[in-house]
């Protein structure tokens, strides 16, 4: 009121006053946070360690053991170039000048694509962040971790050398994985991929193999793979019932790696 005539009037215009500056100091506040661009949510104290293992926790994809590598190398950069947060640091730390040097760590200790994969379950994290509201804006926007295109060019084994692969055994070999490698040396398959396998993905007539990729699978439009067939790949597959899986006795990938 411009003239409060009562003490009524006038107990009414300080109170009204006293919530103005509570608004506008909270006001005031929010403005800050945004400008900086990071805040944790206010009803509560969110340590990103916590909230980046409740996230793996809680997920179900087939690159969890990626997310898990992501968390552990966040958390030795931070020990080593950040040791003040080694075992909390708040949303609000994280910035963009932290995150470029965590590429850059990244990209020191992993060749090819590596840095390039952990680094993208780590912005994974960080949307999830956002939109439950523990961080407003993204400290990875603009922060890029590229691969050098000639580390990843690889080498392509020669005739000869596959054959003498081939003609290699051991010991107490399993014939299944040593099936599954020989297969592996013509088609290029990842293991994740030969060991799905089934007599379904067979097209005897056409001699044509055909199956979609386990990596990419429900995520590119190219996961499906075509695969000529000539007689010695034939002569691996053999011929059983549809169902029947290519390899019905291939162990896990630890075992067949040793």
């Amino acid at each position: 009121m411009d003239k409060p005539r009562t003490a009524v009037d006038r107990q009414q215009n300080k109170e009204t006053l006293e919530l103005a500056t509570k608004i506008r100091a909270e006001r005031e506040q929010e403005l800050k946070e945004s400008m900086l661009g990071y805040r944790l949510r206010k009803d509560r104290n969110v340590n990103f360690l916590d909230y980046f293992q409740s996230c793996i926790d809680n997920y179900t994809k087939k690159d969890l053991r990626m997310m898990q590598i992501a968390l552990s190398r966040f958390k030795d950069f931070l020990k080593e170039k950040y040791p003040v947060y080694t075992s909390n640091i708040r949303a609000e730390h994280l910035n963009k000048d932290m995150m470029a040097q965590f590429v850059e760590y990244l990209q020191s200790r992993s060749i090819g694509e590596g840095a390039k994969s952990i680094y993208q379950r780590f912005k994974k994290v960080i949307k999830s962040a956002i939109e439950h509201d523990v961080i407003i804006e993204n400290p990875c926007d603009g922060v890029q971790c590229k691969v050098d295109d000639q580390i990843l060019r690889k080498d392509v084994l020669s005739l000869e050398e596959i054959q003498a692969l081939i003609n290699c055994h051991y010991d107490h070999e399993n014939p299944d994985v040593r099936r599954a490698f020989i297969f592996c040396l013509y088609c290029g398959l990842r293991f994740c991929d030969v060991k799905d396998l089934t007599f379904r993905n067979v097209d005897y007539s056409n001699r044509l193999l055909k199956f979609e990729q386990s990596k990419t699978k429900g995520h590119s439009a190219s996961s499906g793979v075509v695969i000529p067939l000539n007689d010695g790949l034939l002569s691996l597959i053999g011929n059983l019932p549809e169902d029947s899986n290519f390899l019905p006795y291939l162990l896990t990938k630890a075992a067949v790696n040793q």
